[in-house]
C-alpha cells in the first residue's frame, strides 16, 4: 500500500496517544526512529520532544 493511502486509512488513534503519553511519563530523552513506515509517528514526536530541548 502506498504511504499516502496508508496514512489516510490509519489515522492517529488511541494507541498513538497511549505511547506518546508513555514517552512523556517516562521522561524519555532519546528516541531513535529507524525510518520504518510513512513518518506519521515522527511528525508527532518532533514538536513534542525535539523542539523542547
Amino acid at each position: 500500500m502506498i504511504p499516502l493511502v496508508y496514512d489516510q486509512i490509519n489515522h492517529w488513534g488511541r494507541d498513538d496517544e497511549f505511547f506518546l503519553a508513555l514517552l512523556k511519563k517516562l521522561k524519555v530523552e532519546i528516541i531513535a526512529d529507524l525510518g520504518c513506515g510513512t513518518g506519521r509517528w515522527t511528525t508527532h514526536l518532533v514538536p513534542e520532544f525535539f523542539l523542547h530541548q
